[in-house]
């Protein structure tokens, strides 16, 4: 199982597929099942921060601090990766 990443201008529908369409601004579904092993390895291994908060079973919504604050931690995950032998 993966997970599908939406962007929306504001919050959506829940609940509903159809009336949440006109707030999406982007969305990533090509990487789903590797973001959940990824996010799921993170977790196991307790790394704090908002990407480990992120529910891997159900929807996470975050607000623009959250996922400003997500993105950081996105940015330096592939930093220390870039770094591993």
């Amino acid at each position: 199982m993966g997970i599908d990443l939406e962007l929306h201008s504001s919050r959506p529908a829940r609940n509903n597929w159809r009336k949440s369409r006109p707030t999406l601004l982007r969305s990533s579904y090509g990487h789903g099942a590797a973001l959940a092993d990824a996010l799921g390895s993170l977790q196991l291994l307790g790394v704090p921060g908002r990407l480990t908060a992120v529910d891997l079973y159900g929807d996470t919504l975050m607000n623009e601090q959250e996922a400003e604050a997500a993105l950081q931690e996105i940015h330096g995950l592939r930093r220390r990766a870039g770094r591993m032998p």
